[in-house]
């Protein structure tokens, strides 16, 4: 049993080797015997191999070209350069926006707005500095001084109020001073004051605004008149609340001068201006 086994142990071996060497030969045939031969460069002392060779033909003949003077050089450089086609960058109507089209256009130009540079202008020879006083109220019964002051005042100087010259006196080298009449500031507006030489144009001076303040509007509303004792009734305009006054009374700086079952007059105690205040309607 054990002999048999050793034989067929024997046998195993005996196939793989010979598996092996078939394996071994057969890539050796394949890497050596089946490899393409080397080409062989042709003997030229064999004359079967051989090839004959045929000379190359030969060149027509050419009649050599007589060389050519600098100038007729140059005047052949300057027609090829002639004959050459340009670029054309050119585009439909020369561009978009406002550019200005060149001969035949450029897309490499665009517009440039032109910038504006303002001079800072020179100052007047006449240096208007201020007013006084710089305001008044609209409405007021009173004339008042207005005085300029400015520095360089030529002698013959007056003051110039929204283009019309005013009567003006001479203070002082510095300062004018003219009158301003209540018909002159009887609304609210400003006004622009300046100083000008009626005998040379060229001396004038800065403007400077003089400002005409709204008038002070009564602050209640005439309800009511009570016959017996003269008394009227007034409804304030912030708070609501209804007060009994009669002439002579004073209400939030307006004074009752008269007072009758259609109206009442009135007047402001520092500006001394006077209205008239109809009663009001009955809703």
């Amino acid at each position: 049993m054990a002999k048999n086994r050793s034989q067929g142990d024997r046998n195993k071996k005996i196939i793989l080797i010979t598996l092996f060497v078939l394996m071994v030969g057969v890539a050796i045939y394949r890497f050596v015997l089946e490899a393409p031969a080397p080409k062989r460069k042709p003997d030229a002392s064999n004359s079967n191999t051989a090839r004959t060779v045929s000379p190359a033909p030969s060149a027509p003949s050419q009649t050599p070209k007589p060389s050519k003077t600098p100038r007729e050089n140059e005047a052949a450089i300057q027609q090829e350069i002639a004959n050459i086609t340009p670029l054309d960058f050119s585009i439909p109507n020369g561009g978009a926006g406002n550019a200005a089209p060149g001969p035949r256009g450029n897309i490499f130009a665009f517009y440039v707005a032109p910038i504006k540079v303002e001079l800072p202008k020179p100052p007047p020879p006449i240096q208007l500095q201020f007013l006084q006083p710089q305001s008044a109220v609209a409405g007021t019964p009173r004339r008042f001084t207005l005085t300029v002051v400015g520095q360089t005042v030529p002698p013959d100087a007056h003051i110039i109020i929204d283009g019309r010259a005013k009567a003006t006196r001479r203070v002082n080298d510095t300062t004018l001073a003219t009158d301003i009449e209540p018909a002159e500031y009887g609304s609210s507006r400003t006004m622009m004051v300046e100083i000008k030489s009626p005998g040379d144009p060229k001396l004038f001076s800065n403007p400077a605004s003089f400002i005409v303040q709204p008038s002070p509007e009564p602050p209640f509303k005439y309800t009511a008149y009570l016959k017996l004792g003269n008394w009227g009734l007034f409804e304030m305009s912030s708070t609501k609340q209804i007060s009994r006054l009669t002439v002579g009374n004073t209400v939030q700086g307006w004074r009752i001068d008269s007072i009758n079952e259609k109206e009442v007059e009135i007047t402001h105690l520092q500006h001394e201006i006077k209205r008239r205040v109809m009663m009001a309607e009955k809703k």
